[in-house]
């Protein structure tokens, strides 16, 4: 595992695989959705863990139903930046211990992947990834957090693209997704998961 997690780390320091692998994942839905300028920053937390196999994991939740443009969907854990926060980094571990519950102080962060912005609900999102030392204990926040669901980076990186055409504002669009679980994983989630594959794999 450290061997993995010294490799990853030098990947990340690296010039990322970037937009092009985003965009292998992007839905039809963005370019119908597209504001014109970014309202916030966001950020979101890719933490991975060991298994008791030794397996690394990643996290991953699933939103509670709620009014708002997310509203079931799979995620990372994360969110908007706040005037205390001193760096992305920050935002992501203070939104990740607020939902999973977890203490962030053992989490060692060791990269970023390239930020996304997100049209719908007009944020710019910059992905951390972090690493949990030990399986985190979860404790999560029902008012936002329906579950959280794991992968293994060896099934993640064999994880097939899925294709699906949904109705929307009158047009057909494609959208492609993994399938993780039995839950679609899509839109800006999906984006940032196949850069860090493509990441894995280099």
């Amino acid at each position: 595992m450290n061997e993995f997690i010294a490799q990853l780390k030098e990947k990340l320091s690296r010039q990322l695989p970037g937009a092009d692998y985003q965009l292998k994942l992007e839905p039809g839905l963005r370019a119908i959705e597209m504001p014109g300028t970014k309202r916030a920053d966001a950020a979101v937390l890719l933490l991975i863990f060991p298994e008791s196999d030794r397996k690394l994991q990643l996290v991953l939740m699933k939103r509670q139903v709620y009014d708002g443009p997310h509203s079931g969907q799979i995620c990372f854990p994360g969110g908007k930046a706040e005037p205390g926060d001193k760096s992305v980094e920050d935002t992501a571990l203070r939104e990740t211990a607020e939902e999973l519950g977890i203490c962030t102080q053992n989490i060692e962060v060791i990269g970023r992947l390239t930020e996304i912005f997100i049209p719908v609900s007009g944020y710019m999102v910059y992905p951390v990834v972090g690493l949990s030392h030990d399986k985190p204990i979860f404790k999560i926040d029902k008012g936002e957090v329906d579950y959280c669901l794991t992968i293994s980076l060896d099934d993640l990186v064999r994880t097939p693209v899925k294709e699906t055409t949904w109705r929307h504002k009158g047009l057909n669009v494609n959208i492609p997704y993994f399938d993780i679980d039995g839950e679609m994983v899509w839109g800006a989630t999906a984006m940032i998961l196949s850069e860090f594959i493509e990441v894995i794999k280099r």
